[in-house]
């Protein structure tokens, strides 16, 4: 979660992330 603290400015990343979470 080191995305969080770069302050998530990368949105693919983020979404990738959440995609790979299950969350969307």
């Amino acid at each position: 979660q080191n995305w969080i603290k770069n302050g998530a400015q990368p949105t693919d990343t983020v979404r990738g992330l959440l995609k790979s979470a299950g969350v969307l």
